[in-house]
């Protein structure tokens, strides 16, 4: 048995905001639970893991990963559920130049405008930096 506290129906749903995925695997519950209203029972009730994997549509994996969480938490050896982590930023490609820098930049593409009378390309550049 399993020693996760029963909610009373008055504390189920209040006030909670489902996002998509949560929408969707509710929607699934219902659509299999009103299929087996008008079919009859099609996964015998013993096999539970079967029932929810079939009615959630979400892998046998998945359900065992989120079975152990779930002992783990009843257990005290976890706060909540986990979900995945979102993707760290990403650094800004582009470096923070000061301004004396920019007129250095400035005036060097200047002068190899002027100077050589081409337009200044990143492979021409170096070179000219580096005289």
């Amino acid at each position: 048995m399993l020693n996760m506290e029963v909610m009373s129906s008055s504390k189920i749903g209040n006030k909670k905001v489902l996002h998509s995925q949560a929408r969707e695997i509710v929607n699934r519950m219902l659509a299999f639970m009103k299929k087996e209203a008008v079919e009859g029972i099609s996964i015998p009730l013993r096999s539970v893991h079967e029932r929810v994997v079939a009615a959630t549509g979400v892998s046998k994996r998945t359900l065992k990963r989120i079975s152990k969480e779930g002992k783990d938490i009843c257990d005290g050896l976890s706060q909540s559920f986990t979900s995945p982590r979102k993707s760290k930023p990403q650094r800004c490609s582009k470096s923070t130049v000061d301004d004396f820098d920019v007129q250095v930049i400035r005036r060097t593409l200047n002068e190899f405008h002027l100077e050589e009378k081409k337009h200044p390309t990143l492979r021409a550049l170096p070179i000219s930096v580096e005289k």
